[in-house]
């Protein structure tokens, strides 16, 4: 698990990592850190890095822990994120983020050991994310935010709920990196998210947002299937 750790006094950043390696010996979970002293130069990094989770200190100096979790929110709703603080009353403002957690300073092994078993649960249940290399530069895209990827020539475009961003990737990449129970290729030129697809008739499939993508007559049959498949789920 990868935890980025955005705290500005250094006595606190030694006492947290110290805390959470015992908790992570405890529970048998490999943990890696990336520390950064402001919430600027998390937000610099945050641009190209992914984690796991991140622990926020309330009261850093600039901008505030509350503040810098609305910039998370803002493009990435789905990663962990808990507080450092050692004012009780900010316990409810993690609403407004989503906050999976809280230590109240002094910290304390304990709590440091509780906090560790909730992010890995939450960990386990978050989509992972793709970091994408693009002409518009790294993005970070969920599986669910990517409607369809179509082929462009040497490039391919991603269509997502983002916008639409042109990648290097081959369609053969694409189709290594999707997830096979959730993205189907019914055309050589066109891969498609079974969740962002309104209707299919014998040649098209029509997509939510109104395109129309056309279906190999090879592939009908297979797509019919793995999609009838993939909407099965919904009822278990």
């Amino acid at each position: 698990m990868k935890i980025a750790i955005v705290e500005d006094e250094k006595i606190h950043q030694e006492y947290l990592l110290s805390m959470l390696e015992k908790a992570a010996e405890d529970e048998v979970i490999t943990l890696s850190f990336n520390i950064f002293e402001s919430a600027e130069s998390f937000l610099f990094a945050f641009e190209d890095e992914k984690f796991d989770a991140i622990l926020l200190d309330i009261m850093l100096n600039k901008m505030n822990g509350f503040s810098l979790a609305e910039a998370i929110r803002e493009e990435d709703g789905n990663v962990p994120i808990a507080f450092i603080t050692g004012e009780k009353d900010y316990v409810f403002d993690g609403y407004k983020v989503d906050a999976c957690g809280y230590i109240l300073k002094p910290i304390k092994q304990e709590n440091i050991s509780q906090l560790l078993k909730k992010l890995k649960e939450k960990v386990s249940s978050v989509e992972q994310s793709i970091t994408i290399k693009t002409k518009e530069g790294i993005v970070n895209f969920y599986e669910s935010e990517i409607d369809y990827i179509e082929s462009d020539n040497h490039n391919t475009n991603i269509n997502s709920s983002k916008g639409v961003f042109v990648s290097g990737n081959k369609m053969s990449q694409w189709e290594k990196m999707l997830s096979k129970d959730k993205f189907f290729k019914p055309h050589r030129c066109y891969i498609v998210q079974f969740n962002c697809i309104e209707r299919i008739d014998k040649k098209n499939i029509l997509m939510k947002n109104g395109i129309e993508i056309p279906i190999a007559r090879a592939k009908w049959g297979d797509l019919m299937k793995a999609y009838m498949d993939y909407r099965r789920k919904d009822y278990k």
